[in-house]
């Protein structure tokens, strides 16, 4: 199981993790130098966009869970960076809603701790171990815009991968985003928000400052941890299959198409709140109007 460092920023290699409560726990060992580590380099980047009409589809282009998804919604989870569109993603009536994600991964470091002398020492109160961080860079744009033709613009997507190289555009990259470019060249009303670790020097207006931006984008691991960046991923792995004879408490869990249906509906809410709130701004004479109405309708005597 993987989840984003966004929803647990204290988590750390080795450290236990409760899934009930998604909070990070004690530590497998006083000292992290007593863990053995494995490392391994990736300098690899992936990148897509699509058009979103529903919270599954935030999910899958963000990788988060369904039940990660409405922990953050419900304010159960603070997070920071790209994880904070999951909490301003509401699809908005007569908008067509793009989302498009940038993620560079540069190395990863996993524990080698099965059969390890020193498992007897693990805490087997919580039913999840950190088994490696992946380290790298991400970034997710937000593109709300009105189109001509919401036949053709529901079906703008696109993605690319593949090695990393910090001062050069990957090709593949580079074809995608001349591609969303073409497919945002007739959008009106365009508003973009911008979501990541660090803030660039200027916060993109148009796709055409987006596309730029995500050119350049890998460059800024020059200046994060010698180029290795930060945790962006966890591996969780079960207590017991590390040390096998752990007797740790398993939480129940619902079903996938329980908790993606529930965090469909809790989208629903959101957006009906926000048409409302948007009619009542709007029409605010009218409110009066209708509540003056209704108290005169209740007290026809008065």
């Amino acid at each position: 199981m993987n989840v984003p460092a966004y929803t647990s920023p204290t988590l750390c290699l080795g450290r236990t993790f409760d899934l009930e409560t998604s909070r990070a726990c004690a530590d497998v060992f006083p000292s992290s130098s007593d863990l053995p580590i494995k490392p391994m380099n990736f300098n690899k980047f992936s990148f897509k966009y699509q058009v979103v009409k529903s919270s599954k589809d935030v999910n899958d282009l963000l990788d988060v869970s369904g039940e990660l998804s409405l922990k953050i919604k419900a304010n159960l989870l603070k997070v920071e960076g790209a994880g904070q569109y999951i909490n301003e993603s509401k699809l908005e009536e007569g908008t067509t809603s793009l989302l498009a994600v940038m993620k560079c991964t540069t190395r990863k470091w996993t524990s080698q701790l099965i059969h390890h002398p020193l498992c007897a020492l693990i805490p087997t109160s919580f039913p999840s171990n950190t088994k490696s961080v992946t380290y790298g860079v991400e970034m997710v744009a937000s593109l709300k815009f009105k189109s001509s033709s919401k036949s053709t613009k529901e079906q703008i997507k696109g993605s690319a991968e593949g090695q990393l190289k910090i001062g050069a555009v990957n090709a593949g990259l580079k074809a995608s985003l001349d591609k969303l470019s073409a497919e945002c060249n007739d959008v009106s009303d365009i508003a973009i928000k911008y979501y990541a670790t660090d803030s660039p020097d200027k916060l993109p207006t148009t796709v055409e400052d987006l596309v730029l931006l995500i050119e350049k984008f890998p460059s800024r691991l020059k200046n994060l941890n010698d180029g290795k960046g930060i945790p962006i991923s966890f591996e969780l792995v079960p207590i017991k299959s590390i040390f096998p004879t752990a007797k740790v408490y398993l939480q129940q869990q619902a079903s996938a198409y329980e908790i993606e249906n529930l965090d469909s509906c809790f989208n629903d809410l959101q957006t009906t709140k926000g048409l409302v709130s948007n009619l009542m701004r709007r029409n605010q004479r009218l409110v009066v109007l209708l509540f003056l109405t209704f108290k005169v309708l209740r007290n026809p005597s008065r």
